[in-house]
């Protein structure tokens, strides 16, 4: 049976590969039983990924690359900071939505799947060009959002069997609390543009 589920996760620097990335998805195999594709994506350690990168680049630049070697209908992007303590596929196939995750949260009144942990389509990733790599290492799931609600696409939160250690491999980007502020501001000016156009096309 062809496998329906492609599995990324990005590993930064050689510390995370020994301190998340192998238990990640080691946990993940011990615990589904549906079939899978397994997508690593080593940015910046020691070329053991399917996708490597010699040098660290930001987080969006390094998911969609790993998203881009894709083969399967559904597309789930995880952190490498996660555990799975139960078959996560098995809890997704109970669900039929396009895009999904296990945290909804809200900012700048986008509701959006917290970027840790999320479940789409592989043909609406591929609509929306996956994440915007303007953004560093911040706000790029937020953007998704935005751009899937423009399409009408909602996001639902699910039951996933993971634990994650929020935080964990934040540091791993250099500078990455420092451009929140410089993130956010970007989105907002996107969806201004964004309603301004719609004003001009309904005038």
């Amino acid at each position: 049976m062809t496998a329906k589920y492609s599995i990324v996760i990005v590993s930064a620097g050689e510390r995370e590969w020994q301190d998340f990335t192998e238990s990640a998805y080691r946990s993940i195999g011990k615990q589904t039983l549906i079939d899978y594709e397994l997508i690593l994506v080593d940015n910046g350690g020691r070329n053991r990924g399917d996708v490597n990168f010699d040098k660290m680049v930001p987080f969006a630049e390094a998911a969609n690359a790993g998203a881009a070697k894709a083969t399967c209908k559904k597309l789930i992007l995880l952190n490498n900071d996660v555990t799975a303590t139960g078959d996560l596929l098995a809890k997704i196939e109970q669900y039929g939505t396009p895009y999904c995750g296990a945290v909804r949260l809200i900012k700048e009144s986008v509701e959006y799947i917290e970027g840790w942990c999320i479940v789409i389509d592989k043909d609406l990733w591929h609509i929306l060009g996956g994440f915007n790599t303007i953004y560093k290492n911040s706000w790029e799931d937020v953007d998704l959002a935005w751009r899937l609600s423009r399409l009408g696409v909602t996001p639902c939160v699910i039951p996933i069997p993971l634990v994650h250690v929020w935080g964990a491999t934040r540091s791993r980007y250099e500078g990455s609390n420092r451009w929140d502020e410089e993130n956010r501001q970007y989105l907002l000016s996107r969806m201004r543009e964004a309603k301004e156009w719609k004003w001009q096309r309904l005038g």
